[in-house]
């Protein structure tokens, strides 16, 4: 499989030529018209590739931070061209189901940017480095911080670390996916140390994010908000934070 550094310049490297020269004509016609008197700097396709593959690298990024990398790749204190390059990137990417995708954080209310596969949108397809009783852990994870309560009346809820580790994963998902090379280790039986270890590597990775209200609780975090939009908005939340995700989703 495609590793971060390359998987855009192979999707890229793929577009139809046409396509891919418009796209370019187009976006460097933009950038002259644009520029005017502030000599706004020119996106060239190498610009985007870098930009891509460091967002990859990441994750995913606050846009403060993305527009910090735009102006370290172009060397220059503008970064005017910012929307235009990210419309760019997702006219040149659509093809093979990727976008670069823009949320505003329930939790800081902060806007982050990701790259996303918009055909994968279930908890359970989601981080193919886990083992499935890992991912049936995130999934049952997701869900309960998804219908906990909002905190004080913040578009958000958030549950203990206690709960996360005693949650009931004996479901028939968890055991019919295992199959029985890993039933042992699935569902239910995933050791509290697995669960606290799991818990740890979503938290690092985006998935879930810690409280900012509460120590010891934690809540949906930045990526799962970009990756996983339509299954959050899907579950049954209470109807006050369904209305502040679809409007920040």
């Amino acid at each position: 499989s495609c590793s971060p550094d390359t998987l855009y310049c192979t999707h890229f490297a793929q577009m139809p030529p046409r396509r891919r020269e418009h796209n370019d004509r187009a976006g460097s016609q933009r950038d002259q018209t644009q520029a005017g008197p502030s000599q706004q700097a020119s996106i060239q396709p190498v610009h985007r590739m870098t930009f891509i593959q460091s967002l990859m690298t990441s994750g995913y990024l606050s846009e403060a931070d993305a527009k910090k990398v735009l102006r370290r790749i172009l060397n220059s204190n503008d970064d005017a061209s910012y929307d235009g390059m990210l419309c760019d990137i997702n006219q040149d990417i659509s093809f093979a189901s990727f976008q670069i995708k823009t949320v505003k954080f329930p939790v800081d209310q902060q806007k982050y940017i990701g790259f996303i596969n918009t055909e994968a949108d279930e908890p359970s397809k989601m981080g193919t480095h886990l083992t499935i009783p890992q991912r049936e852990f995130f999934k049952a994870a997701i869900e309960r911080m998804a219908t906990a309560e909002p905190d004080d009346g913040k578009p958000y809820g958030s549950v203990s670390e206690t709960m996360l580790l005693n949650l009931d994963l004996a479901g028939p998902s968890s055991t019919q996916a295992a199959g029985p090379s890993t039933q042992a280790a699935g569902g239910s039986r995933l050791s509290k140390q697995a669960r606290q270890s799991t818990l740890m590597e979503l938290l690092t990775a985006g998935w879930l994010a810690s409280s900012p209200d509460k120590n010891g609780y934690y809540c949906i975090g930045v990526r799962s908000f970009l990756e996983l939009g339509d299954y959050l908005l899907s579950l049954e939340v209470p109807e006050e934070v369904r209305s502040a995700w679809a409007d920040l989703i």
